[in-house]
């Protein structure tokens, strides 16, 4: 489709305004007929009839040309003023390279549905987008960094072998020291008493934050050790615990000093 270029006071001016009402209409008539028809403002005399419903087109073309708006070729037709208007020409090169897009872009879209995405705009098509256009970045990146650095390139597959044999081979972390509970009782041999070290995991005798050595016992029985028979003496009623050692033969526990319940 063309279009016709008339401007807003196309039918004020001078020259038209000389004119009558029917004169201007069958000048923008004749304008319509040359624009439709790719003639460049040529108007044969045999369409005049079919242009305009004048009563007397003959009067009214007889004005267009005094005012110099139509010109006769002849006897055969008029040329109309066409200097503000397309030429044919371009009309046809512009309608030939729409048609042109329009058949490409119809092709492509029949060979985008059918799978065929070879004549896709690659920023256009989801396709491409989403999977040529990653790997042609994957690759540059890789390119970029194997010609930057002189070091080859680092796959996924790698890293993560490696961060699993790391992982693998690495020297499990030590679990941190338990602190004894005061409210359990330390077995014999443990904890402070004869027969403590360093190694037995209580404090050594004598050192910084240990509890004194308890006097010695006069009374305890054979077998029993100081701390246990003070232990025992000290502390008083019933056994809460499940002693292995047993009771001694006044039924009070070795290890708590309870009573044997």
């Amino acid at each position: 489709m063309t279009w016709l270029k008339l401007s807003d006071g196309f039918t004020r001016q001078p020259s038209m305004l000389r004119l009558s009402r029917s004169a201007r209409y069958l000048h923008i008539e004749g304008l319509e007929y040359c624009n439709e028809q790719l003639t460049d403002g040529y108007l044969p005399r045999n369409a005049l009839g079919r242009v305009t419903d004048d009563p007397d087109p003959e009067s009214s073309v007889a004005a267009l040309v005094v005012e110099g708006l139509w010109q006769p070729v002849g006897d055969e037709g008029w040329q109309l003023d066409w200097s503000d208007q397309e030429r044919a020409v371009a009309v046809r090169r512009r309608k030939k390279q729409n048609a042109e897009r329009q058949a490409a872009w119809r092709e492509r879209r029949d060979l985008h549905k059918a799978g065929d995405h070879s004549k896709c705009d690659p920023t256009r098509c989801p396709y491409l987008t989403r999977y040529v256009s990653r790997d042609v970045t994957d690759n540059e990146t890789r390119d970029e960094t194997r010609e930057g650095t002189g070091s080859p390139p680092v796959t996924r597959d790698v890293t993560d072998d490696e961060t699993l044999d790391v992982t693998r081979n690495a020297t499990p972390p030590r679990p941190l020291p338990t602190r004894p509970d005061p409210s359990r009782p330390v077995p014999k041999g443990q904890g402070q008493g004869q027969g403590q070290g360093q190694g037995a995991g209580g404090p050594v005798p004598g050192s910084a934050g240990a509890p004194p050595d308890p006097p010695p016992q006069k009374d305890k029985p054979p077998g029993v050790s100081d701390a246990d028979w003070y232990r025992k003496r000290n502390r008083g009623g019933t056994c809460d615990c499940e002693s292995s050692r047993g009771y001694d033969p006044e039924g009070e526990c070795f290890d708590c000093g309870g009573d044997k319940p």
